[in-house]
């Protein structure tokens, strides 16, 4: 099979991200009083919006008006820790650079805010690889629906069959699935082998540089 397209995950699959989440969501909970969420806790929701996740972790008895302060507390704290705490994963620049010399489309479809995720975009310097970036807010549907990714294929004329969404979580796997698009799970990120495997992905690799055995 070979790809004209590829979709990235962002967190997770592009950069590294966990700490950063980790330690913007436990200071953001106990700002607000609330019990601290573990680190497991946390990086197995990563991959879905903080609107959704905050709520699994313990936030559902907080009003409206607290729970959209415990959001903006979190993307203080984020934008506070990302610049020291986010790092792209070894291998992804070349990797990058490599398919867009090759003539591939790159997007991403991610559950960050857009404004947040096009700034670690530029802070990574890696935003003039992609040519299109889908934020949580671009869609109406979370991950795992498969909203960004119908989103994607309509704004940039892509075809499903020669499209491929490439993610470190199972949230990645199920949405690639339901657009009926070839999906990569990759091992470098939040969730594990075993729960990898059990979503069937068309490609499950080890490290960066076997994306370029995609195309």
């Amino acid at each position: 099979m070979s790809y004209t397209d590829y979709i990235f995950d962002f967190d997770g699959t592009i950069a590294d991200t966990a700490q950063c989440g980790i330690v913007s969501t436990q200071s953001a909970f106990e700002f607000m009083g609330l019990p601290k969420p573990d680190e497991k806790m946390i990086e197995s929701l990563m991959g879905i919006p903080i609107e959704k996740s905050f709520r699994e972790m313990g936030a559902t008895a907080l009003t409206a008006e607290k729970f959209d302060q415990l959001i903006q507390v979190f993307r203080e704290e984020y934008q506070k820790n990302q610049n020291h705490l986010i790092r792209l994963f070894p291998g992804i620049t070349e990797v990058l650079q490599t398919l867009k010399r090759d003539g591939k489309r790159l997007f991403i479809a991610s559950s960050k805010n857009s404004k947040v995720l096009n700034q670690n975009l530029a802070s990574l310097a890696i935003q003039t690889y992609f040519d299109g970036v889908i934020g949580s807010d671009h869609v109406e549907n979370y991950k795992p629906a498969p909203d960004s990714i119908f989103k994607l294929i309509q704004d940039f004329n892509a075809q499903p069959e020669s499209t491929v969404m490439i993610g470190d979580a199972c949230y990645d796997i199920q949405m690639a699935k339901s657009a009926q698009v070839r999906s990569c799970a990759v091992l470098w990120g939040a969730h594990s082998r075993h729960q990898l495997a059990d979503e069937s992905p068309d490609h499950l690799i080890e490290n960066t540089a076997d994306l370029l055995t995609l195309a």
